[in-house]
């Protein structure tokens, strides 16, 4: 699962039909699955809740698109993800711009943040180190806080999964990998960019089954 869904860690752009927005479709599959979190399957009517972005925003660019998919979790799972998403916004723009100060009009959230948590800029700016390359430039090499990018892969993948499937996904994967794709053998990216064959129709109502008609 984690493999495919993590195709919605990109910057989300609007379909064609409907610029600035994204399109919407209601779900109509089973009520039995929407009555818990998609991350620990806890009941959600007796738990406090609120709506959960899938993708998460700190992976998207502003101005965002309207009608962003949503979801509804458990608040407590939801929370717990925040610091690691923060990080992850953080360290993907110091990545992308070499520097752990992006620029505020490019990467407006992150700016913020990392203006804001002095934190957050030291344990950035310790995952890099600065080296000679072969041709006596300099490069950084970037290691990063890999379990909390991994807890934000997966996050987002069962956040995705269940947006678009409507049934939840708590089982922890078989096979997770951060990895760029710069370092990716031409095996594993031949592999990355062939989309799964499902054996069975997704479930009637779902916002996936509905994609499929409207394909």
């Amino acid at each position: 699962m984690a493999r495919a869904d993590a195709l919605a860690l990109v910057h989300l752009f609007p379909p064609r039909e409907a610029p600035g927005s994204v399109r919407q479709f209601t779900n109509f599959s089973d009520l039995r699955n929407k009555g818990g979190c998609a991350h620990c399957g806890a009941s959600l009517t007796s738990a406090e809740t609120n709506r959960d972005h899938a993708p998460s925003k700190v992976l998207l660019v502003e101005p965002y698109p309207e009608n962003l998919p949503t979801i509804e979790v458990c608040r407590e799972c939801n929370a717990s993800f925040s610091r690691d998403e923060e990080y992850f916004g953080a360290f993907l723009a110091s990545v992308l711009t070499g520097s752990v100060n992006p620029d505020p009009k490019d990467f407006p959230r992150v700016a913020r943040s990392l203006a804001r948590s002095g934190g957050l800029r030291k344990r950035i700016e310790r995952a890099g180190s600065r080296q000679l390359d072969l041709w006596g430039g300099v490069e950084i090499l970037w290691e990063p806080e890999l379990d909390r990018l991994e807890r934000v892969v997966l996050k987002n993948a069962r956040g995705h999964a269940f947006f678009e499937t409507g049934e939840p996904a708590t089982n922890q994967p078989t096979h997770m990998a951060c990895v760029p794709i710069a370092r990716l053998s031409e095996a594993d990216w031949s592999n990355f960019q062939e989309l799964p064959v499902p054996q069975v129709w997704p479930e009637v109502g779902s916002r996936m089954f509905q994609r499929g008609l409207h394909t």
